[in-house]
């Protein structure tokens, strides 16, 4: 079953486990202090609309935007 799912030859579902189960180590996660960082809740709002909302949407129309068309070289 998991073979049905693959990408290049890597199996999608063991590679997202694997993401999850690394993440927080790669990150450093420090979970005795997420009551500490949590307890400001406009701090945390305010984080989550820049890393969620303002981040991405400005970095995908600022270079759509700024950048030349180009001519296709395939036609």
């Amino acid at each position: 079953m998991l073979s049905k799912v693959e990408i290049g030859g890597v199996s999608l579902p063991i590679a997202l486990g694997l993401l999850i189960m690394m993440y927080p180590v790669l990150a450093k996660v420090r979970y005795d202090k997420l009551d500490a960082v949590t307890g400001d809740k406009k701090l945390m709002i305010s984080s989550l609309v820049i890393n969620w909302l303002i981040g991405p949407s400005s970095g995908t129309t600022w270079p759509a935007a700024t950048a030349r068309p180009r001519p296709c070289s395939w036609h």
